[in-house]
């Protein structure tokens, strides 16, 4: 695990966005910082910092904090040399939707 930074960070931060079951995620950065804007727990697009990444070639995921001292995993990792980078990843999906909806 790694800060997030320009060396740790393999994925296209530069604007790159899909669509997930009716959830338009968008990954970008800003102020020299990481960010994805998805849904937030209450259902409303929200701005997370990305603080954290996790793995290494071919495959890493991103923390977010959601709340205070609360990281949770991006639910979508970066796939490296893939057609589709990114790719919902339901394990973290279900946490997400497990955690947020409580």
């Amino acid at each position: 695990m790694a800060h997030a930074s320009e060396k740790s960070v393999l994925a296209d931060f530069n604007g790159t966005s899909f669509d997930y079951f009716g959830v338009h995620s968008r990954f970008y950065r800003k102020n020299g910082k990481y960010f994805v804007e998805t849904d937030g727990p209450d259902g409303k697009l929200t701005e997370f910092e990305t603080k954290y990444t996790f793995g290494v070639d071919p495959l890493q995921q991103y923390l977010i904090v959601v709340g205070p001292r609360t990281p949770l995993a991006c639910y979508a990792p970066w796939i490296t040399g893939g057609t589709k980078p990114w790719q919902p990843s339901t394990v973290a999906n279900c946490y997400r939707q497990c955690c947020w909806r409580q």
